[in-house]
């Protein structure tokens, strides 16, 4: 599952990325991707910490979040592999 959140504020876009692997879980998601919490980024992805992760959980760049965005809104199949 990826997490492409918008920002609005640390505090709202965090909550993604520290309850996001739990959430995830319940939905039979493998595997969690949350968008950098930040307003704009440098193709750096904002890291932090998760609650309740049951799942493998990473931080991706903002860029790379709206680039997974617009290949899904064109109905392109995405496939990841993550080493972790």
């Amino acid at each position: 599952m990826v997490y492409n959140q918008p920002w609005t504020t640390y505090g709202e876009s965090s909550d993604y990325r520290y309850y996001g692997s739990g959430n995830a879980s319940l939905y039979g998601a493998l595997a969690v991707l949350v968008r950098s919490a930040a307003p704009f980024s440098i193709y750096s992805a904002h890291t932090g910490n998760q609650r309740g992760g049951v799942i493998p959980a990473a931080a991706i760049t903002v860029e790379d979040a709206e680039m997974m965005q617009r290949m899904q809104d064109r109905g392109q199949r995405i496939n990841l592999h993550l080493v972790m």
